[in-house]
């Protein structure tokens, strides 16, 4: 009897593990999925001609959040949700982070009742503007950080200018990228997502602000992507 107990612990402990690390496997999967959508987006931005977006905007924005396929939230009429990534460049060596993830909620853009899924950029010009994307469910509300489309109010090309400071957004579509007008947004980092990914409890600050030796290949190559088309150059 005591045998069989012992044996029937044991399988249960076995399957315990094995359904723990069959979940780990799933979760980073998921997560490298979503990097390399990320990716898929810079490519459709970078291979584009003329670009979908001024490529000023990379060159000078202090960091970058991407959220593929923001969904229409069924409880916030007109607002949407996501999940997706932030990325912060090094003024003095023009490099850029790996990237740490990051959740979006309540997201109030104008004319955003059209549609359902979509992926948004967002360009963080400020470098202290980053702390929204770090605390738990911070608030962020325009006309505070959100920089609206265009000084005469249309969906044209944003410019980046030196000393400029706030958030610009964009809705990307197919081949199409334009700026949109952001009323408000909860955003929120993901632990648990960067600790999957990153197999490690590792602080959001640390991987945006700290060296990190090795990062997984799908996360390595979108630091490549960006430092390829806006890094490593000084900024005229």
């Amino acid at each position: 009897m005591k045998r069989t107990t012992g044996t029937f612990f044991f399988k249960a402990v076995l399957a315990a593990v094995m359904l723990t690390f069959c979940m780990s496997c799933y979760a980073s999967d998921r997560l490298q999925r979503r990097l390399v959508k990320c990716s898929r987006i810079f490519d459709t931005i970078i291979e584009s001609t003329p670009p979908l977006i001024p490529q000023d905007l990379f060159l000078r924005c202090s960091a970058l959040a991407v959220f593929p396929d923001t969904a229409r939230s069924r409880f916030l009429w007109g607002t949407r949700y996501g999940q997706g990534i932030i990325m912060v460049r090094d003024e003095k060596t023009n490099t850029w982070s790996a990237p740490s993830f990051v959740s979006v909620n309540g997201l109030d853009m104008a004319g955003g009742f059209g549609f359902r899924t979509k992926d948004l950029i967002l360009f963080i010009f400020g470098i202290d503007l980053v702390d929204h994307f770090l605390k738990e469910s911070s608030l962020v509300t325009a006309p505070d950080v959100f920089l609206p489309p265009s000084s005469n109010g249309k969906n044209e090309p944003v410019e980046a200018v030196p000393g400029m400071r706030g958030i610009v957004c964009y809705r990307i579509t197919a081949d199409l990228a334009k700026p949109v007008e952001v009323k408000q947004a909860f955003f929120a980092p993901n632990n648990t997502a960067n600790r999957a990914l990153y197999n490690n409890d590792i602080a959001p600050r640390e991987i945006l602000f700290g060296t990190m030796e090795k990062m997984p290949r799908p996360a390595e190559r979108l630091a490549d992507l960006l430092n390829r088309y806006a890094g490593g150059t000084e900024q005229k």
